[in-house]
Parts: C-alpha cells; sequence; structure tokens
C-alpha cells in the first residue's frame, strides 16, 4: 500500500484494516484483546450491593434520621414506580424509597415517591417519577432516573438496569459543564454518604 500525505490516523485504520486481513496469529490474537478489554470498560460487569438488607437500612438511617422526610412508601407503589419507567431500582434506592419515600437535607433534596399532595398544594418533595418522565426522551443519561438537582444548571442521575434488580449503578452528574455527563460517585450510597444529611 502507498500512502502520499495521509495523516497518522489514515495510516493506522489502514493498518489495523490490513493486520486483520493478512496479520499473523499473534496480531490477531493481541487485536482481539485489546477489543475485549474496551468492551469491558464500555460495559463494566454488573455491580452489586455487598451489604445486606440490615446493614444497608442501618447506613441510611445514619445518614437520613435528621432530614425532612415525606414518609415510607410500599413495595406496591415501589414497583408501581419502577413498571411506569421501565427501569428496575438499585436495592440501595429501593430501601430508601420504603424507609424515606423523599427526603429534604443539609440543602440538598433527594427525589424519591412521596404522597401526592391535594390539588390546590404545592409538592414539598420532588417525585422520581414524574421529574424522569419530564426528561425524556433525551436530557437524560440512558437507564436513569433523576434523584437530586443542584437548583441551578445540575441534575444527578441514577443509573438503573431494565431487568437486573441487583445492580448498583454509578450517580452521573448532567449538565452544561459536562458533554455526556460526569460520573461523580459510584452508587446511590455513596452519594447520599457524601452529598446529603452530613
Amino acid at each position: 500500500m502507498i500512502f502520499m500525505k495521509n495523516s497518522h490516523r489514515e495510516l493506522s485504520t489502514s493498518h489495523t484494516l490490513q493486520m486483520l486481513e493478512t496479520g499473523s496469529q499473534s496480531e490477531r490474537l493481541e487485536q482481539e484483546s485489546l477489543r475485549i478489554h474496551s468492551a469491558t470498560l464500555l460495559n463494566r460487569g454488573p455491580v452489586r450491593c455487598n451489604l445486606t438488607h440490615d446493614e444497608l437500612a442501618t447506613r441510611l438511617d445514619a445518614i437520613f434520621a435528621n432530614c425532612f422526610n415525606s414518609g415510607p412508601v410500599s413495595d406496591a407503589s415501589i414497583d408501581d414506580a419502577e413498571r411506569e419507567l421501565g427501569l428496575r431500582f438499585p436495592a440501595s434506592y429501593r430501601t430508601y424509597l420504603r424507609r424515606y419515600g423523599a427526603s429534604f437535607g443539609s440543602g440538598f433534596e433527594i427525589h424519591g415517591l412521596p404522597p401526592k399532595p391535594a390539588d390546590d398544594i404545592p409538592p414539598q418533595w420532588s417525585d422520581v417519577v414524574a421529574s424522569t418522565m419530564r426528561l425524556r426522551p433525551s436530557s437524560l443519561p440512558q437507564d436513569s432516573v433523576e434523584i437530586s438537582h443542584d437548583g441551578m444548571d445540575h441534575g444527578y442521575f441514577l443509573q438503573c438496569s431494565p431487568t437486573d434488580a441487583r445492580y448498583e449503578g454509578p450517580v452521573i452528574e448532567w449538565g452544561p459543564d459536562h458533554d455526556g455527563g460526569k460520573e461523580v460517585c459510584s452508587d446511590f450510597l455513596e452519594f447520599v454518604t457524601t452529598r446529603c444529611c452530613t
């Protein structure tokens, strides 16, 4: 192959294609290894909560005990919210909803499933279903729900799984400063531990 005044990218791409077509077995194995490594970085395997239900409840109680909470939510209401959103909440967030509903603390709000207010009364807490549906389909990270907002430009989104209730996704900050979002915490529990009610 002859290249005249080609960019490094064109040479690299052409070289890669040629290597895949005619390269030695060791080169093909190295290329396959790079492909698998890249896929692993892009699609991190399922992250699981390593805490028991009681340990998780104890950690959440330490964070939210002194917050202004809307009150516990039934499993049936949580199931309805998941069905409406087409996502499964992580165990940490589901436990939070079950125990606290929605919360205010240290100038930070965590969206949840508060009771519906009367028609003439403004809501005291943000509803996770309503706030998420308002932003769909394109103004939030994929497979995520809005769990908080800084009151200015940035929303905070908890990544969920459409099918796996054991998946503990990261919290993503989404706003004009972050093209495509920025992971700020590895999961819901880390987010509320570092940002709320402390």
